[in-house]
């Protein structure tokens, strides 16, 4: 007969489920074009944000009207425009702008969607079908 040896284990490996979220963030961070994206979308929204902070000057105030047009330069980072006004100064207001006009449009944009779908999942036949048509005659026009 032949002799069989048995092993023990020291320690129990145990492995733990990985969650949706955490599989999400691992695929995402193995992703080298997707970290380039993250981190200019992170400058950007972090630039909106401290805006006013790190605005060398007023976006609205003439800098100097005798330099209108000028090129950039250390004092100007991205010139002057017709009026003589910071274009750095600016775009950094734009960008909040603009970023609050994005975040606002997608919360609407969200509650009236979830109503209209909430309406016609609960609703009967009848009025999924007119939210239905309603929307078709909605895309069948282009954007603008």
């Amino acid at each position: 007969m032949a002799n069989t040896t048995t092993a023990t284990l020291d320690h129990e490996e145990t492995f733990r489920p990985i969650g949706l979220l955490e599989g999400i963030v691992r695929r995402f961070m193995r992703n080298p074009v997707g970290m380039v994206g993250l981190a200019i979308i992170t400058v950007l929204v972090v630039a909106a944000f401290l805006g006013p902070i790190i605005a060398p000057y007023d976006p609205t105030a003439m800098v100097d009207f005798n330099s209108r047009f000028s090129p950039p330069t250390l004092e100007h980072p991205f010139g002057l425009d017709e009026l003589g006004r910071d274009q750095f100064s600016r775009i950094l207001h734009g960008a909040r702008v603009s970023l609050q006009v994005g975040v606002i449009s997608v919360t609407i944009a969200t509650i009236i969607g979830t109503t209209l779908g909430m309406i016609a999942g609960y609703g009967n036949r009848i009025i999924d079908e007119i939210i239905m048509r309603s929307m078709d005659v909605l895309f069948a026009f282009p954007a603008i």
